[in-house]
C-alpha cells in the first residue's frame, strides 16, 4: 500500500471520527500486511518494528514518510449480525439510566373467542395481538418478548421481536401464537427484555404482563359454519334456514324429507312437482308414502281416476231429426212421424277447471 494511500485512508478516518489505529489494524487483518508509521509505533511501544530507511544515493528520489510494515496472519472476518455492540449501545443510550426506561402494553384482540373445530381436541394456532408503547425518556434497543415458564421462572423463551430501535413515544403492534388450548381461561406472563447502556440485557424488575383469552371451542363435524349442537343434520353441510341440513333442489324442502330431491317441488307433494297442477305429482320414486299416483299426463291436466292426471274422455252424439213413416196395412196412407236420433260421434275429453 502506498503512503498517499495511508494518508487517505487517515482523512476518512477523520471525517468518520474513527480512530486511526483502528483503521490500520483493520487494514492489516483484511490484507495481512500491517502497515504503521513510525510515530505511532514510537507511541505504542513494541508495536512493530521500524525498518531501516534508505541510504541516500546520488540520485534525487522524491521524499518519502518512512513506512513500518509488519507481516500479520489474515484473520476471517466474521459474518455480521443485528446484535448491538457495546459501541452501538453507548452511542445510542448515552446517559441513559435504569429510570429512564419504561414502556406500556395494551391487548388488541378479545379476551373472548370462539373457535370452530371439526373434530374434537384442542384448538391449535389462536394468536393474540397486542401493542408496546415506549413511554420512557431513552430507545428501546434490540427489544424481545419471552414468556415465562410458569413452572420454571428462570426458563423463557423469546415469543415476539420488536424493531431494531423503537423511539422514544413510538409504538409497535406484535403478536403472540398460543400453545393448544382447550376451551376455558387461559393467560399468559411475558416480560420486555432490551439492552441498557452497557449493551447488557435488562428487564424493568417487577414489569411482566400478562395476555388473556377465555376460549369456547364450538364442534362442527360437516364445517357449514352452524355448530352441532344447532345443527339438525351435522354430517351433512346445509343452511342455517334449514337449520342445518342441505336442500339440493333449493325448494325450501330439506333433502332428508323430500320424496324428489333432486326436482323442486311443493311441499303438499312432499317436495316433487306438479308442473300441469292437476294433484298428481309428475314424479314419485315409492318411497315417500301418502303421495297420489304419479301424472300419467304431467303436461295436460286431467282428472280421470283411472288414467291419474290425464283428461276424463267419453263418446258423445248430437241430436238429429228424422221423418219415420209407418203404412199401417195394405191400401192404407202411410202415417209419418218426427222422432230425433243420435248423430255425428265425437270424443269430449274433461280437462281440468
Amino acid at each position: 500500500m502506498r503512503a498517499k494511500d495511508v494518508g487517505l485512508m487517515i482523512k476518512l478516518a477523520g471525517a468518520v471520527g474513527l480512530p486511526l489505529i483502528v483503521v490500520l489494524l483493520l487494514v492489516g487483518r483484511s490484507t495481512g500486511m500491517l502497515l504503521l508509521p513510525p510515530a505511532i509505533c514510537k507511541a505504542v511501544t513494541g508495536l512493530c518494528t521500524p525498518m531501516p530507511m534508505a541510504t541516500a544515493t546520488s540520485t534525487r528520489t522524491p521524499t518519502q514518510t518512512p513506512i513500518v510494515m509488519l507481516t500479520a496472519t489474515p484473520t476471517p472476518i466474521p459474518t455480521m449480525t443485528p446484535t448491538p455492540t457495546p459501541l452501538l449501545c453507548a452511542a445510542v443510550l448515552a446517559s441513559c439510566m435504569y429510570d429512564d426506561f419504561d414502556f406500556e402494553v395494551q391487548q388488541l384482540s378479545p379476551v373472548t373467542q370462539t373457535v370452530t373445530r371439526r373434530t374434537a381436541g384442542e384448538a391449535e394456532g389462536l394468536q393474540t395481538r397486542f401493542v408496546i408503547t415506549n413511554t420512557g425518556n431513552c430507545r428501546l434497543l434490540g427489544g424481545v418478548v419471552l414468556g415465562m415458564d410458569p413452572d420454571n421462572l428462570s426458563a423463557s423463551q423469546i415469543v415476539a421481536t420488536l424493531p431494531p430501535l423503537l423511539e422514544q413515544g413510538r409504538r409497535t403492534q406484535l403478536t403472540y401464537t398460543w400453545p393448544p388450548l382447550s376451551a376455558g381461561e387461559h393467560s399468559v406472563r411475558l416480560t420486555l427484555q432490551f439492552k441498557n447502556a452497557q449493551c447488557k440485557d435488562y428487564n424493568i424488575p417487577d414489569r411482566e404482563f400478562p395476555l388473556a383469552v377465555n376460549l369456547t371451542v364450538v364442534l362442527d363435524r360437516d364445517d357449514d359454519t352452524i355448530p352441532d349442537a344447532r345443527d339438525a343434520c351435522p354430517d351433512a353441510a346445509g343452511t342455517a334456514a334449514l337449520q342445518g341440513c342441505p336442500d339440493r333442489d333449493s325448494d325450501g324442502i330439506p333433502d332428508k324429507v323430500d320424496c324428489c330431491p333432486e326436482h323442486p317441488g311443493a311441499s303438499a307433494f312432499k317436495g316433487c312437482p306438479d308442473t300441469d297442477g292437476d294433484g298428481f305429482p309428475e314424479r314419485n320414486d315409492g318411497t315417500c308414502p301418502g303421495l297420489p299416483p304419479v301424472d300419467q299426463c304431467p303436461n295436460v291436466c286431467g282428472k280421470d281416476p283411472a288414467t291419474p292426471g290425464c283428461p276424463m274422455c267419453q263418446i258423445v252424439f248430437d241430436r238429429c231429426m228424422r221423418q219415420v213413416c209407418v203404412v199401417p196395412g195394405p191400401g192404407q196412407e202411410p202415417v209419418c212421424v218426427d222422432e230425433s236420433y243420435e248423430c255425428n260421434p265425437h270424443e269430449v275429453c274433461e280437462t281440468c277447471p
